[in-house]
């Protein structure tokens, strides 16, 4: 079995089979700090829950990106979203319904939710803490003002989520778009800076 990881030939053990060589990829990706993109197997794309009907695998290829290479993709989507949260927010806001749209509030609060975990991965794969020495409280308030939004939808205080929709995360999403593109400048430098030394 040949295997290609970004299109460099690795070396496995004779007689491996496909559980073996995906051990043997995760764990060069480990090493290299990479994360898996793109798998193909004899040629063909392996996507979310594709089956290998017991073929005989004899290639076995994939395409890795860096965490700061999924960050800086990352940013970019939420560049290009946040505006959608506050169009949602205030369509929800201005509808004269009575009903609430939980399913139209469970969307803002996915999309908070990743909004978060892209500005923790910011972070940990980063130095922008030393661009922003208040990045960590920003972090925090950000996580503080989701967690009370998630726990005024379970109470179904429809009143205080809007007021924490609207104000609290409104704010710091505001925040975001004002540093997004220097969140993302940081990103690239250092990848840049990763790419040069290697």
């Amino acid at each position: 079995m040949d295997i290609f990881i970004d299109n460099k030939r690795h070396k496995v053990p004779k007689n491996i089979g496909f559980s073996g060589a995906m051990d043997e990829i995760n764990r060069v990706l480990k090493k290299q700090d990479k994360i898996l993109q793109n798998i193909y197997v004899n040629g063909k794309e392996i996507v979310e829950n594709s089956i290998l009907k017991g073929q005989n695998v004899k290639l076995i290829e994939v395409s890795t990106r860096s965490s700061r290479g999924v960050i800086i993709q990352s940013l970019g989507m939420l560049e290009e979203n946040i505006d959608s949260y506050f169009n949602n927010l205030d369509e929800l806001l201005s509808s004269e319904s009575s009903m609430v749209e939980y399913e139209k509030l469970d969307e803002l609060l996915i999309f908070v939710a990743w909004t978060y975990s892209i500005l923790i991965a910011l972070k940990e794969n980063t130095a922008i803490d030393l661009i922003y020495d208040d990045y960590d409280d920003f972090i925090f308030e950000f996580k503080r003002a989701f967690e009370d939004a998630n726990q005024a939808l379970e109470a179904e205080d429809t009143a205080q989520l809007f007021d924490i929709l609207d104000y609290d995360l409104g704010s710091l999403m505001s925040g975001i778009e004002e540093n997004i593109r220097v969140y993302y400048e940081q990103a690239e430098k250092e990848e840049l800076r990763k790419d040069i030394m290697n």
